[in-house]
């Protein structure tokens, strides 16, 4: 656009000159302006282009000040002047310019139109202004609120760096920078500090230097990489430098082409591509005459993230710093983590000694310190403060509590949280659980939840550990306390993780805060259940029940949760998932079928058997037989009391497990209960249900439908499989058959109750298709009852007075019994 305003100018001077070649000497003779307007009139009449030309001008130049206008952000003074020239033609009204070339418009009225066009431009600029200067107060605030992140962190808080940094940059040998590159390494761990480093460094060198910034993570490839920094590099030129430009895009150029291959790199250093080409070298020479001028500020070019790089990406990085890229009057400024980019080179490169080859590259190598405790500490209160919205009182018994808890055993923040973005990070998740605990519950220890986080933070697993199966890490001291049980940890190991452990779960004695303290069986939920809806059970919680030592305890603590307006749901996925590998002790197992057998009566049959399915029971390590002798006692505690019998016979069914001939689970876990066993409290189950209910008449046994019928079939499972073409067909059985038929033994039941009871297991069809498959059927009936044929035979022989008809009806339902039956 520049250049165009400078063409149109030009040739509306030459052609001016054209048109008043025979007044210019008379013109200069008089010198006065006011006769400039005279003879710009008649050049107008007198000459079309002048006039086009002019017109054209006005244009332009209206357009290029409009611009200028609305990215300068408003201008009070520009609308003083423009106001005022518009007044000033209204008031003189007469016409200076004949009409504008094609145009029916004066040029009075023109000017007046564009003028009024500028003001109407650098009012909305200023409006425009004032928004953006309401916006970004409104995004300074808001940056001051809620989590923290590492770009605004570096511009909200003071690091710490300016000075260290305005040292560095006060011994930077600027003269030498005419003769050479310089290169500046920046070395730290990761989190140390290294971007906000770099953004002070940049803060500090914006006025002095060209600054560059160049990410090379964001590149896919080496050829993107050189791309990359050479197009900001020559974005960088100073007053658009055509020909710096130009000649920085063909270094690219053959950088890129002769990049195949070292040989041909070295050729194009000496030869030309081709005749009309420039070499490497006499590119090279030309960019460092262009930027070495005098008053030409240096190129400052950072480069963050290298340890973020792989194999080839770092090493052509590192080639552009050293040899590519090395230009007169340029500093090179470059982060990274010392250990990874040496390992990276040793592994990719096979360059051995990595250290002597880093030394090479960079001429100044600063490695930033370890933090101090005091201020990682500072750091972390000051980001909880603001995102929490902490006052001043609060944040001072923060720091307070935190103080106390390291005072012990030697401990420092430091061995939690060891850099700034790891004081960012945990101030985040800290301030977020804080929040959340606070809105669920106050009986908790502010010292204690800070122990816990530090844990959630910097020791994952031993937290989840916590959070899930306290008890492989914790231990139930003996003392009694006067609410609940003391957790403790013991520990000969001396990590910082065991010793914070050592520290929340001590064995000191009981103070006035106890029941409130994370070591308190009682409490100890409350410090991992963040949620806020009243009727949903924390898996701690529900952890918590699951070690508890008294039964009674448990039994309540279920019929409590129960009790709580839809909290099935939430019981019910606890039992479903409840995780109890790595248990070792009785008493969970025990306590989850206690706990299993009070929310029986809430569970449908699909629920209870979807709970006990592909449950791994007891693993090595479990006293096998004094835990069945504990559940058998759950189980006839249960049973005596009558109640949801059949719902039991559900849950005694689905013990037993039964695989196909194929089929080998990887790890088949001993069974909960023996077959004997089972049997054996499903016939205490039947011989209640006789006592509460009486004994069903036989022919109540057989029909489907019936409620005896039904409360047998609540002791059916699968006893084996068989293969039917390519599937496989379970055979059931049933638990109390034995039991059934000591009940009904010598009953001597005539032939008209044995009529009843062998309906159901004749075949009705005359169809010879239909037979077999109804002859199944009967067979399946009778077995999820009596396990086989001949225990059923061996029922009517012992419920029935024995006569000539009932053998026939025997022997007819034998021969429809399949063989595998």
């Amino acid at each position: 656009m520049n250049k165009l305003c400078y063409s149109l100018l030009a040739t509306l001077f030459l052609s001016g000159f054209y048109a008043l070649r025979s007044d210019i000497e008379t013109y200069i003779s008089k010198m006065w302006v006011g006769e400039l307007f005279d003879y710009v009139y008649k050049a107008c009449i007198t000459n079309d282009l002048f006039n086009f030309l002019f017109t054209l001008t006005l244009a332009s130049l209206f357009f290029v000040i409009g611009k200028k206008v609305f990215q300068s952000n408003g201008s009070v003074l520009g609308c003083i002047g423009c106001v005022f020239a518009i007044l000033y033609l209204y008031k003189n009204t007469f016409g200076i310019f004949p009409k504008v070339f094609l145009i029916d418009i004066d040029y009075g009225a023109f000017l007046i139109i564009s003028l009024m066009a500028v003001f109407i431009i650098d009012v909305i600029a200023i409006a425009r202004k004032l928004l953006n200067a309401e916006n970004a107060n409104i995004s300074n605030v808001d940056d001051r609120k809620g989590y923290c992140m590492d770009g605004v962190y570096s511009e909200l808080r003071h690091t710490g760096w300016d000075n260290y940094v305005g040292d560095l940059l006060s011994l930077m040998p600027r003269d030498r920078l005419k003769k050479e590159s310089l290169a500046i390494g920046i070395s730290g761990n990761w989190g140390s500090g290294k971007t906000s480093f770099l953004k002070s460094m940049q803060k500090q060198m914006n006025a002095d230097y060209r600054v560059v910034t160049f990410n090379p993570w964001t590149c896919t490839d080496k050829e993107q990489i050189i791309s990359q920094f050479f197009a900001l590099m020559r974005d960088q030129t100073e007053n658009n430098d055509e020909s710096l430009q130009d000649a920085i895009q063909k270094y690219r150029d053959i950088v890129l082409d002769a990049d195949i291959h070292p040989v041909l790199t070295f050729l194009a250093k000496i030869l030309p591509l081709n005749k009309k080409e420039e070499t490497l070298d006499l590119l090279k020479e030309k960019i460092e005459e262009a930027i070495t001028t005098d008053g030409s500020k240096p190129f400052a070019i950072f480069i963050d993230d290298l340890d973020r790089l792989e194999g080839n990406e770092l090493f052509e990085v590192l080639r552009l710093i050293r040899i590519t890229a090395n230009f007169r009057n340029v500093v090179f400024i470059v982060a990274y983590d010392r250990d990874y980019i040496c390992n990276v080179l040793n592994e990719s490169k096979n360059i051995k000694r990595a250290e002597e080859y880093i030394q090479k590259i960079f001429h100044l190598e600063v490695s930033l310190p370890k933090f101090e405790d005091e201020t990682l500490l500072d750091v972390f209160i000051d980001e909880t403060v603001r995102i929490a919205s902490l006052n001043e009182r609060q944040a001072a018994s923060l720091r307070q509590l935190i103080m106390q808890l390291f005072n012990d055993d030697g401990l420092s923040f430091t061995d939690f949280v060891p850099n700034f973005r790891q004081a960012r990070r945990f101030a985040n998740v800290f301030a977020l659980n804080l929040k959340s605990i606070l809105a669920h519950t106050k009986d908790f220890v502010v010292k204690d939840f800070i122990g816990i986080e530090l844990l959630h933070f910097a020791y994952p697993d031993i937290h989840r550990t916590l959070m899930y199966k306290p008890m492989t890490l914790l231990k139930l001291s003996p003392e009694s306390l006067s609410k609940s049980r003391l957790l403790v940890y013991e520990s000969s190991n001396d990590t910082p993780s065991d010793k914070l452990l050592k520290i929340l779960f001590s064995t000191n004695g009981e103070s006035q805060r106890t029941t409130r303290e994370v070591r308190s069986q009682l409490s100890f939920a409350n410090y991992f259940c963040y949620r806020l809806p009243n009727n949903s059970i924390g898996a701690t919680e529900f952890e918590m029940l699951m070690i508890e030592d008294d039964l009674d305890a448990v039994r309540n603590g279920v019929n409590v949760w129960m009790q709580k307006k839809d909290s099935f749901d939430s019981l019910y996925e606890h039992f479903r998932s409840y995780y109890m590998h790595g248990y070792k002790d009785i008493k969970v197992i025990r306590n989850y079928i206690c706990a299993l057998l009070e929310f029986i009566p809430r569970l449908t049959d699909k629920g209870i058997k979807q709970i006990i399915s592909e449950r791994y029971w007891i693993r090595e390590g479990v006293d096998v037989d004094a835990l069945r002798k504990q559940l058998i006692s759950l189980f006839e505690y249960s049973i005596g009391k009558g109640m949801f019998l059949e719902k039991i016979n559900i849950l005694l069914a689905s013990f037993y497990n039964s695989y196909q001939d194929d089929y080998e689970p990887d790890d088949i876990a001993i069974d909960l209960f023996e077959r004997n066993q089972l049997e054996m409290l499903a016939g205490k189950s039947l011989a209640k249900y006789i006592e509460i209910n009486g004994k069903p008449s036989p022919s109540e046994i057989s029909p489907k439908g019936t409620p005896f019928n039904k409360f047998l079939k609540s002791g059916c499972y699968v006893r084996s499989y068989y293969r039917e073409g390519d599937e496989y067909v379970g055979i059931e059985t049933n638990l109390m058959y034995d039991e059934l038929i000591n009940q009904y033994q010598n009953s001597e039941e005539n032939y008209d109750a044995f009529c009843d009871f062998i309906q159901p297991y004749i075949i009705k069809t005359d169809d010879p298709a239909e037979e077999e498959y109804e002859a199944k059927s009967i067979a399946t009936d009778i077995c999820s009852i009596f396990d086989s044929y001949a225990i059923f035979e061996e029922f009517v022989y012992g419920a029935f007075c024995h006569n000539e008809e009932i053998e026939k009806k025997l022997k007819y339902i034998r021969s429809i019994m399949p063989r595998y039956y």
